[in-house]
């Protein structure tokens, strides 16, 4: 009797834990739903917002050629009466803006042209988009799947209370006599207690700010005070995430408004000056170039958060490593004074390319800040606690008090002054930084305005017990 008692009981709970299971992962769709939806709802938002004034300042150029130079907006709107026309030719259809003043003649100016030319950039800037929100929905699947694994133990350990099972499988014959003993005023508590943690749960909803757990029930405070900080966890990581996707955002429109800039030039003068036509194709190859960099970035940081980027840790000399960093850097930029001094033969144990591309965003940071003709000196030593290091220092333009804080956030960037002309992404340094926090390292970050920065990577000691 009881082992039929205990097959019929095992696939009771069986099909209970797979029903917690299912719950667990319908709450994470729902969250994922709601993070996608919003960001969705930004992007569209964004782009009617661009298309509107890019729509919005041709008009208004056509309005003004049409009354002579005459460019305030209220002499546009009260004298002008404006309209689109489709009208069919033996091209094609043919968009016109048709324009209507008191005392002059009407005017219409073909917009077929323009309009494709638009439906061309919208196209590539959703495919753009497509691809970020692809990576972010991918990136919160993970997260929020990883976050709620300790939900779906907090459910099965409850089904076990509510069940009698305790929290240990097995006790001594004193331990069950007690239960036994104690048992029906004990269930009714655990009811309580579950009762009451279930509700609470129920009324949570994890993608709204400020969203908290509270059951009122003393014996459940430090189980409250984990679950919420599991919350705040999740909430700050879709803060991150909708940070992340409308920087990013902004970004790539940036490249794709000079690419616009230069299309409209070209489709304007580039046909009859050579030298229109060399200078936009020119700027447009430097805008896709710079486009492409700020995508591999994006899926570099997108690979590394999602711990799809693993390191290949061995035992290195650092002074060759940085020592062909200073041989590539003197041969790239001959314009600049280089030295490189190895104070101390250090080893680390390190992912060697990592670690190289840490050096040269660190390099590239400082040729960007100095100018023409002086000085920047890379060197390999150990810190006071014998721990390997390499310092790049360069006698540049340096960094503000204020802003030392915030130069390897992602899309951080200073002053304007000091971002002007360099081209740079906002990424590179909050790439260094995820690269040598994987190594268990740190920076050490010295710089004043107007006397230059050095930024010094401190590994960790090798371990005496690696290869």
């Amino acid at each position: 009797m009881n082992a039929q008692r205990s097959g019929t009981v095992r696939p009771r709970r069986e099909r209970r834990r797979d029903a917690n299971r299912k719950k667990t992962a319908s709450t994470a769709r729902r969250i994922r739903r709601s993070a996608f939806s919003q960001l969705l709802a930004i992007v569209l938002l964004v782009d009617a917002l661009g298309l509107f004034l890019a729509v919005a300042g041709w008009c208004y150029q056509r309005d003004s050629a049409y009354l002579d130079g005459e460019t305030r907006l209220v002499n546009l709107a009260r004298t002008v009466e404006r309209r689109f026309s489709l009208e069919r030719t033996d091209t094609g259809r043919r968009v016109y803006y048709v324009m209507e003043a008191s005392g002059r003649a009407p005017a219409a100016a073909d917009a077929t042209s323009y309009f494709q030319m638009l439906a061309v950039l919208l196209l590539g800037a959703a495919a753009g988009e497509m691809l970020l929100l692809f990576l972010c929905d991918l990136l919160n699947r993970i997260r929020i799947r990883r976050q709620l694994r300790p939900l779906d133990a907090l459910a099965e350990a409850a089904q076990r209370l509510s069940e009698g099972g305790g929290y240990s499988a097995a006790g001594s014959a004193g331990e069950n006599k007690a239960a036994k003993t104690a048992r029906p005023r004990n269930d009714d508590g655990r009811a309580e207690h579950i009762q009451s943690l279930e509700n609470a749960i129920g009324r949570l909803s994890p993608a709204s700010p400020g969203s908290r757990l509270h059951t009122g029930d003393a014996s459940l405070a430090g189980l409250e005070n984990a679950i919420n900080g599991m919350l705040d966890r999740m909430q700050q990581a879709y803060s991150q995430q909708t940070r992340f996707v409308s920087d990013a955002s902004h970004e790539l429109r940036t490249p794709i408004a000079v690419i616009k800039g230069y299309a409209d030039l070209l489709a304007r003068w580039g046909k009859q000056d050579e030298k229109v036509l060399d200078e936009g194709i020119a700027a447009i190859r430097t805008e896709a170039e710079r486009m492409g960099k700020l995508v591999e970035q994006l899926l570099f940081l997108a690979r590394g958060d999602s711990g799809r980027t693993q390191l290949k840790l061995r035992r290195i000399q650092l002074a060759p490593l940085v020592s062909e960093v200073y041989e590539e850097s003197e041969m790239i930029h001959p314009e600049h004074v280089w030295q490189f001094q190895c104070v101390d033969a250090a080893e680390a144990d390190a992912d060697d390319a990592l670690l190289k591309q840490a050096v040269r965003i660190l390099v590239d940071n400082a040729v960007k800040y100095t100018k023409p003709g002086e000085c920047i000196r890379l060197r390999v030593l150990r810190g006071a606690d014998g721990a390997p290091c390499i310092e790049v220092q360069d006698s540049g333009i340096g960094i503000s008090e204020e802003d030392m804080t915030h130069v390897f956030e992602r899309f951080f960037r200073a002053d304007p002054a000091r971002n002007a002309g360099t081209g740079g992404t906002g990424l590179g340094l909050a790439i260094a930084k995820w690269i040598v926090d994987r190594h268990g390292g740190h920076f050490e970050l010295r710089s004043e305005p107007g006397a230059g920065t050095r930024i010094t990577i401190c590994l960790p000691k090798p371990s005496p017990t690696a290869a």
